[in-house]
């Protein structure tokens, strides 16, 4: 889509944020940005894109390459203050930190960096992923729908193995593979994937121990590769082990042709089950 279209989509107006200072913003949470098994707690992924809009003001459209993101606490449906400081700009690679505050209160430190891409550097071979195709996806409404709040703001298909575990059959994989766009049709860019990164079923709920209400990640790094091709996003998160009420959750972020875009990690604490 157009430059145009991307700037007038749901997603970028509300994530857009108001300068009060040169290192201060203010940004009102929407509903709907919100995972499918908590109507009233928004995407760690969804805050985070505040922190996005005030360094793209700060950075004057530089693209950010990695966002390392500390959770405090859980944020709120309230509107959030991002902070800027300790900004260093250098040719090649630049930095700064920021503060995301509700109510007065941090709910999160974060730390962007920038860097230099060279596009059109020689790369590796594209290594596909053997993921199953859309077409074989549970659109959520079919498949869960007493399991899923209703969300229409983005179009969701998971995977039929991986949709086992929303079934109450998890299946100790660790893995879910999900598909993802903007239900109003605009394209995914760079910095939505930023957003994106974060909004997959967490692969922890694929072990019995891990409940849909009963865990919170408290550290996310996103590295975001390339620019996406128009079309779904393709969503691949494993857990490796869950122990001592944490798991590790890896995911890989891939355009509709494959390229892999986004990558990041993420350390969720969570609830015991009671047995």
């Amino acid at each position: 889509s157009s430059e145009t279209g991307i700037m007038e989509s749901q997603f970028t107006r509300e994530t857009n944020v108001e300068q009060k200072t040169e290192d201060t913003f203010v940004g009102k949470v929407h509903p709907g940005w919100h995972p499918p098994t908590r109507d009233s707690i928004p995407y760690g992924g969804y805050i985070a894109m505040f922190a996005v809009r005030a360094l793209d003001r700060r950075f004057h459209g530089k693209r950010v390459s990695v966002l390392s993101i500390r959770f405090v606490t859980i944020a709120k449906m309230n509107d959030v203050v991002i902070q800027i400081s300790d900004v260093v700009e250098g040719k090649k690679l630049s930095t700064a930190n920021i503060k995301i505050m509700q109510e007065d209160k941090i709910i999160a430190l974060a730390r962007a960096t920038y860097i230099e891409i060279k596009e059109g550097f020689p790369g590796s071979p594209l290594i596909e992923v053997n993921q199953p195709p859309r077409t074989q996806a549970h659109p959520p409404d079919d498949a869960f729908p007493v399991f899923l709040h209703d969300n229409k703001k983005l179009d969701m298909h998971i995977s039929k193995s991986s949709s086992q575990m929303l079934l109450g059959e998890p299946q100790s994989k660790g893995i879910v593979e999900s598909w993802f766009r903007f239900a109003d049709g605009s394209e995914p860019d760079w910095n939505s994937l930023i957003f994106f990164a974060d909004v997959a079923l967490l692969s922890g709920l694929d072990f019995p121990s891990v409940k849909p209400s009963g865990f919170g990640t408290y550290e996310l790094t996103i590295f975001v590769r390339q620019q996406p091709q128009p079309g779904w996003i393709r969503s691949r998160v494993m857990t490796r082990m869950v122990t001592d009420g944490v798991f590790d959750v890896d995911s890989e972020i891939r355009d509709e042709m494959g390229n892999l875009v986004v990558q990041s990690k993420q350390m969720v604490v969570c609830q015991r089950s009671k047995l």
